[in-house]
C-alpha cells in the first residue's frame, strides 16, 4: 500500500512536469503561427483596409490577398528627373557648322597667299609698310583682299550674333536666319563706309589720303577678322564664365584697333584738319559715329518689340 501511494505521487509530479514543459517550450516556437490584434497606434505597421483583411507591412514575405474593393496606394514617392538646363540658348549644331566652315574658308585663303598675310599683320604695326604695301599692290591681290574681307564679314557677324545671344536678344526664330542679318549688318556699314570714303576722295582733292585710309580700314578689319575666329570658338562651346570673358575680350580688341585704326586716320589727315575741321567733323559724324548710333538703336528697338 505505501508503495502504491508513492507510485502515485510519481505520477502525479511527472505529469506536472511534463504539462509545465510542454507550454514553455510552445512558447518559445519561432514557426507558431500566432494572431495578432490590430490596434490602432499611430505608428502601427499593421493596416486594416477592407473587411477583415489584414496587411503585416514587417514581413516582407507575407501573400496579400488583396479584395476587388481594396485600394491600392502606393506610398513611395519617387522624384521627377529634372531637366538640365545652361545659359547656352544657341544650337551647338549650327554653331559647330559654322565655325568649322570658317576654319576651312581660313585655310584656304592661307594657302592661296600666305605672304599677303604677312603683309597685313606688319602693316598693322607700321605705318610706312602699309603705305609701301598700298603702293605695291597689285591687281592678281584684289581677289584674295575681297575674299580676306569677306571672312571679316563672317567673323564679325558671328561675333555679334554670340553677343546679341548672350544678352538674351532673339529676334527671330531660328539662328542661322539671325547670323545672316549681323552679317549683313556689318557688311552694310562697312560697304558704305568705303563707298562715302570713295565719293569723298572725287569731290574734294584728297583721293590719295582717302585711298590710305580706305586700305587702312580693310587691313585692320582682316586682322581683326583672323583674331576673332578663336574668340567665337571659345564663346561657342566654352561654359558661361569663360565665354563672358571672352566675349569682353573681343570688345576690347574691337575697340583698341578701331582707336588705333583712327588714329591712323588721324595723322594721314594731318595736313588737312588744320584748315579743313568743318569737313572732318562731317565725315566723322556721318560715317564713323551714325552707323554705330543706327546699330545700337535698331538693336534696342528690336529688343523692346522681339518678333
Amino acid at each position: 500500500m505505501p508503495n502504491f501511494s508513492k507510485v502515485k505521487i510519481v505520477s502525479l509530479i511527472f505529469i506536472f512536469l511534463t504539462i509545465t514543459l510542454q507550454g514553455h517550450i510552445t512558447a518559445q516556437n519561432p514557426f507558431e503561427v500566432r494572431q495578432v490584434h490590430v490596434t490602432a497606434g499611430k505608428d502601427s505597421l499593421l493596416v486594416k483596409k477592407a473587411g477583415d483583411v489584414v496587411i503585416d507591412h514587417s514581413n516582407p514575405f507575407e501573400i496579400k490577398h488583396i479584395p476587388a474593393g481594396y485600394i491600392v496606394r502606393d506610398t513611395l514617392q519617387v522624384k521627377k528627373p529634372v531637366p538640365i538646363s545652361t545659359g547656352k540658348t544657341t544650337n551647338p549644331n549650327f554653331l559647330f557648322v559654322t565655325i568649322s566652315i570658317l576654319l576651312l574658308f581660313l585655310t584656304m585663303l592661307v594657302v592661296m597667299n600666305r605672304g599677303l598675310l604677312a603683309n597685313i599683320y606688319r602693316a598693322i604695326f607700321s605705318d610706312t609698310y602699309l603705305k609701301m604695301v598700298y603702293r605695291f599692290q597689285n591687281n592678281s591681290q584684289t581677289l584674295t583682299y575681297g575674299l580676306f574681307y569677306l571672312f571679316f564679314f563672317l567673323n564679325a557677324g558671328l561675333f555679334l550674333f554670340l553677343l546679341l545671344k548672350q544678352m538674351k536678344f532673339n529676334f527671330f526664330s531660328s539662328d542661322p536666319l539671325l547670323f545672316f542679318v549681323c552679317v549683313g549688318v556689318v557688311t552694310l556699314i562697312y560697304l558704305v563706309r568705303h563707298l562715302v570714303l570713295r565719293i569723298i576722295g572725287v569731290i574734294f582733292p584728297v583721293t590719295k589720303e582717302v585711298g590710305y585710309f580706305s586700305f587702312t580700314i580693310l587691313a585692320f578689319n582682316i586682322f581683326l577678322g583672323i583674331a576673332l575666329l578663336p574668340i567665337n570658338g571659345l564663346i561657342s562651346f566654352s561654359g558661361d564664365k569663360i565665354a563672358n570673358i571672352c566675349m569682353y575680350l573681343g570688345i576690347i580688341i574691337f575697340l583698341l584697333l578701331y582707336c588705333i585704326r583712327q588714329l591712323r586716320g588721324m595723322l594721314l589727315a594731318a595736313n588737312y584738319l588744320t584748315y579743313q575741321k568743318f569737313h572732318f567733323i562731317i565725315y566723322l559724324c556721318t560715317v564713323e559715329i551714325a552707323p554705330v548710333i543706327i546699330l545700337a538703336k535698331l538693336i534696342f528697338t528690336s529688343a523692346s518689340n522681339p518678333i
